[in-house]
């Protein structure tokens, strides 16, 4: 006998005449590990869902929207013995499921376009729909998310490290979510309920501090500062001895750079001429790229109160728990940290996908919260656990080939449990959980009773979203093409129309403030005129510089 069947002792222990046999092996055994629990507790599996129950909890759970008429009665009508599996299948492989998965993960990834780059955001959305419809394997899909460099035009995946401004608490959430661990409290002192120290917060996010999202793209328009070691804050903590140090290797590190730059034949006066005629011009630009600055590394604050290190003192990269992650050659230290994250062996990433995955499906997971894991969390059937881990291995990480498993399993296609699981009692899974419609699936619902299926009307490309970015991408690499001499000559083209452009609004605002002190009835009206007339004369230059640095035709796109 297949060793995933359940025996027939088993069944009878259990009284179970009506199981069916799931048609995956992989399902087969998942049902045999929770019948095994269920024998130990004294339980018995709920009833069967019929094809009504079935055909609109598939439709749900998988397309997150109810079934049309048609597609009910069609489902209803069919005499296949494998039309449960087939319609899986078929959820599946379908844009619904797109749409559905694509709202599930921007809830745990916190997508939103309340952001500082909106454009940004929009392309992170289109591309995290894009991974999901091309069944992108889950790890792959982490390490691009952690590794991603260059402009929004480059790849959308950039959103991800545009969501918070400060990397501290970015990294915060980005542990909890792919390795389901809190460590939030860490960021300000010793957790006071795991066994994280603050240390270890500052240690995880040395892996990920050299991730900069302010900048342009591009260097050559403004002086670039010294990298500060420490920060003011850390310096004033340091005991005068240790703040002379810092103060002098930060002096050594200045003088080793300016050393190394070839000597430049642009003077300070026409640097400023470039900044100030490419000012509004490159506003655009902003919040749009991601850059890597290896060796960045976050100092401890000047609060800092454990023995181990002082305020002020730059930490190293370190894993919080698991393998080592020290960078390889030519590796960068976000990449390892990534390549250490997916990691199979890691013991939380794996776990918590899988985990994740069975409550998508059955309602609860094993292990409850699914983003709050410590040492001494058990997941409430621990072989099951083990076997999910596992099987999200063999399947290469792709959740729709998971998922499968779950949705073709006996025990998913029977009838939900409705009484609540009260807090802090086990679940043993006789059944999924009776759960509410989410937002998403009601207003699918909705659009379905009164439209029908309209699944294939999901937008696969934002046209307008493209042109967009390779308008910006063209822009950027024009700057870069032209290096500092040629922006110095763009701006100087330009600056005499902006001195004359500046002067009219000069000689605009003076008049106003003199009809204000005469207390003119029209002062207001004329302060509005001139607002106007300032922005007006403002785009002029700004489309002035555009003209310049890419030709008319591109520039007034």
């Amino acid at each position: 006998m297949n060793a995933f069947y359940l025996t027939p002792v088993l069944i009878a222990t259990l009284g179970m005449a009506t199981l069916r046999s799931a048609p995956l092996p992989e399902s087969q055994k998942i049902d045999e590990l929770l019948a095994k629990d269920w024998a130990k507790s004294g339980l018995k599996p709920n009833a069967p869902a019929s094809d009504e129950v079935l055909v609109r909890r598939l439709y749900l759970d998988i397309a997150g929207r109810i079934p049309t008429v048609e597609e009910s009665q069609a489902y209803l009508r069919s005499s296949d013995p494998q039309k449960r599996m087939k319609l899986i299948d078929t959820l599946l492989g379908s844009d619904g499921h797109t749409s559905h998965m694509f709202n599930y993960w921007a809830d745990i990834l916190r997508l939103t376009d309340n952001v500082k780059g909106r454009l940004t955001a929009e392309a992170y959305e289109e591309w995290l729909k894009k991974q999901l419809a091309a069944n992108t394997p889950y790890d792959v899909m982490v390490r691009n998310l952690l590794t991603t460099d260059g402009g929004v035009w480059d790849s959308g995946s950039t959103g991800f490290w545009h969501r918070d401004e400060n990397k501290l608490d970015h990294l915060a959430y980005t542990v909890q979510v792919f390795l389901g661990t809190s460590i939030v409290c860490a960021q300000c002192h010793n957790h006071p309920f795991d066994k994280w120290s603050q240390m270890d917060y500052y240690s995880m996010a040395a892996f990920t501090y050299g991730m900069d999202t302010k900048s342009y793209g591009v260097d050559v328009i403004k002086q670039q500062k010294s990298s500060q070691l420490y920060d003011k804050k850390a310096l004033a903590a340091m005991t005068p001895e240790d703040r002379n140090a810092a103060l002098k290797k930060m002096r050594d590190e200045r003088k080793a750079r300016k050393a190394a730059e070839p000597a430049s034949t642009v003077s300070r006066e026409e640097l400023a001429q470039v900044k100030n005629a490419m000012q509004d011009v490159m506003k655009p630009l902003r919040y749009t790229n991601t850059d890597w600055n290896e060796g960045k590394l976050p100092s401890l604050p000047a609060d800092y109160k454990y023995p181990d290190a002082k305020p002020g003192t730059r930490v190293q990269p370190k894993t919080m728990f698991g393998h080592d992650a020290a960078p390889k050659e030519g590796q960068r230290s976000v990449d390892s940290f990534a390549a250490w994250m997916t990691d199979p062996q890691n013991p939380r990433f794996t776990t918590v996908i899988a985990n994740r995955m069975w409550k998508k499906a059955f309602g609860l997971g094993l292990i409850e919260p699914v983003d709050e894991m410590t040492d001494s969390t058990v997941a409430s059937n621990a072989p099951l656990m083990d076997y999910l881990s596992q099987l999200m291995v063999e399947k290469k990480y792709s959740l729709k080939s998971f998922l499968r498993v779950l949705y073709n399993t006996d025990t998913y296609q029977r009838m939900a449990t409705a009484e609540e699981v009260p807090l802090g009692e086990t679940y043993h899974f006789t059944g999924p959980t009776l759960r509410r419609m989410s937002a998403e699936q009601i207003w699918d619902s909705l659009v379905t009773l009164s439209n029908g299926n309209v699944d294939s009307a999901i937008e696969e490309d934002n046209t307008r979203l493209h042109q967009y970015l390779d308008d910006l991408s063209f822009f950027l690499n024009t700057v870069k093409g032209k290096g500092v001499e040629g922006l110095v000559t763009a701006a100087k083209e330009t600056m005499e129309k902006r001195a004359d452009n500046q002067k009219k609004i000069d000689e605009m605002r003076a008049k106003l403030d003199a009809e204000k002190e005469k207390g003119s009835p029209t002062a207001v009206a004329d302060a509005k005129a001139l607002a106007r007339e300032g922005n007006k004369l403002r785009q002029q230059t700004s489309n002035d510089v555009l003209v310049t640095l890419m030709g008319e035709e591109r520039a007034r796109r």
